[in-house]
């Protein structure tokens, strides 16, 4: 009797053995196929990440060759044909060396031509950098435009700058954050239609927030993916692009209470003097 009863716990005890055994490998089996399936979506996200990458610089590239093109083009039909009419007055200079009243014909309309070339040239020079924002700073290049567009009486624009700090930027950063932000608001005139815009600029912890506030159509994040990738949203993809490059982000808030905003934040390093 005491044989058998032996026998029932040893039986007992073999099978809790095999059972946790079993369980425990299947735990092991568990926290093994968990970690692989972690480690499968790091690496998806790390390659969806690598190719958004990839896309931004894409987009960069094609942003910047199409700008190369519109210069080339501006350079090609501004001066282009005011260098033809320059060429041809000095061939007939050589005809009528001798003739003082053609001469001084030729030397008018050769004054007239020089100054269009000047205006076409600083005309250029404009679009491809703000005098204002070499001089005087991204801050100020951006309150004149403000200014700009608030002075055509078809829209109320204000500009409410809170920040206690200059921003600090490297030309190149400066240059792309002015793109992105004259970017936005064209966007916001041309597809928004607006009748009221507010550009702030604040402190936001850490980080300076630049928020384009408007009471037109506003769009939010959604959207914007299904353009950008339906490459329709162009200009979006050039903001994007431009802010992925200096390390600044963008949102696009729906409306609230009646108002829309586009948000840039930006990274400050500079210290406070």
């Amino acid at each position: 009797m005491e044989s058998s009863e032996n026998i029932d716990i040893f039986l007992l005890v073999a099978i809790g053995g095999a059972a946790m055994t079993l369980l425990a490998g299947f735990i092991v089996f568990f926290v093994v196929l968990y970690q692989k399936k972690v480690i499968i979506q790091r690496n998806e996200i790390e390659a969806i990440k690598v190719k958004h990458q990839r896309e931004l610089l894409q987009r960069t590239l094609e942003v910047e060759e199409r700008e190369r093109e519109q210069i080339a083009k501006n350079i090609h039909d501004d001066l282009g044909a005011l260098i033809s009419i320059l060429r041809l007055n000095n061939s007939r200079t050589a005809k009528n060396i001798a003739d003082e009243e053609v001469l001084m014909k030729i030397y008018e309309s050769n004054s007239l031509i020089l100054n269009k070339t000047s205006e076409s040239i600083r005309s250029i020079s404009k679009k491809l950098a703000s005098p204002t924002l070499v001089k005087l700073g991204y801050v100020i290049a951006l309150r004149e435009i403000c200014n700009a567009i608030h002075q055509t009486g078809e829209i109320i624009v204000e500009f409410d700058n809170r920040l206690n700090q200059e921003i600090d930027l490297t030309p190149q950063q400066a240059s792309h954050l002015f793109r992105a932000s004259q970017e936005i608001i064209n966007n916001i005139l041309k597809h928004a239609n607006p009748n009221w815009l507010k550009v702030k600029l604040a402190n936001l912890d850490e980080k300076i927030g630049i928020e384009f506030i408007h009471n037109g159509l506003g769009i939010n994040e959604k959207e914007v993916i299904d353009l950008t990738y339906q490459k329709k949203g162009i200009g979006l993809s050039s903001i994007q692009s431009r802010l992925s490059i200096i390390d600044a982000e963008i949102d696009f808030l729906a409306p609230v209470d009646g108002n829309a905003s586009v948000l840039i934040t930006y990274k400050n390093d500079k210290k406070k003097d």
